[in-house]
């Protein structure tokens, strides 16, 4: 293994492996990581985290895909996309999906009402509790200004506070988007063997 100087730091060049085979698995297993991570990571854990385990896993495998893959061939573009496309369709699924596989049905009462505002949109928060005083945890978020203090909505939401709660018809949506999900990390697995295909051509001649 070689050493190079960059400037002010020595960095360990990373071994490639010069089979192409080997290296249509490692391209595939790596970026497999940061659809596998967004998953567990919205099962578990708040949007706003899966949201940065995403950025940070897809960055990472990118990285080391580049440096240790070295994809040259038609496709590795298209491929990192669907990685990524992959990972965001996670990112919205799960949580639908928790609200499919553990989620409580109600008729809630609309408590408050807040606007939260990002550079290009806004959209409408509102807390909610059941019939039975039950404060649901999270937030019900639409696009328009649908609800006022006092008005009654049918919801799911999750007793353990991960997913935020939504209307049944969206929950609706998780399996659509998982199946999306899971065709585009075919994509990404299949469109690895082309990728590599100058790459490999290269290390054989």
């Amino acid at each position: 293994m070689r050493a190079k100087w960059t400037g002010d730091l020595t960095v360990a060049a990373m071994p490639r492996p010069t089979g192409r085979p080997a290296r249509v698995a490692i391209m595939a297993a790596l970026l497999c990581v940061p659809v596998v991570a967004t998953a567990v990571a919205a099962w578990y854990l708040p949007t706003v985290a899966g949201v940065a385990v995403m950025f940070a896993a897809s960055a990472v495998a990118v990285f080391v895909v580049i440096k240790v893959v070295d994809p040259a061939g038609k496709g590795s573009v298209a491929t990192m996309f669907c990685t990524i496309g992959a990972s965001l369709a996670m990112l919205f699924a799960v949580p639908l999906l928790i609200l499919l596989a553990r989620g409580e049905h109600a008729v809630a009462t609309v408590t408050s009402e807040s606007i939260a505002y990002s550079r290009t949109s806004s959209s409408y928060e509102y807390r909610l509790v059941t019939a039975s005083g039950r404060k649901i945890p999270g937030e019900l978020s639409e696009d328009y200004d649908e609800f006022s203090a006092g008005d009654q909505v049918s919801v799911v939401f999750d007793p353990l506070g991960v997913a935020d709660p939504h209307d049944e018809d969206f929950v609706g949506l998780g399996l659509p988007l998982a199946g999306g999900a899971l065709a585009l990390l075919v994509a990404t697995v299949v469109l690895c063997v082309p990728a590599t295909a100058a790459a490999g051509a290269r290390t054989r001649g």
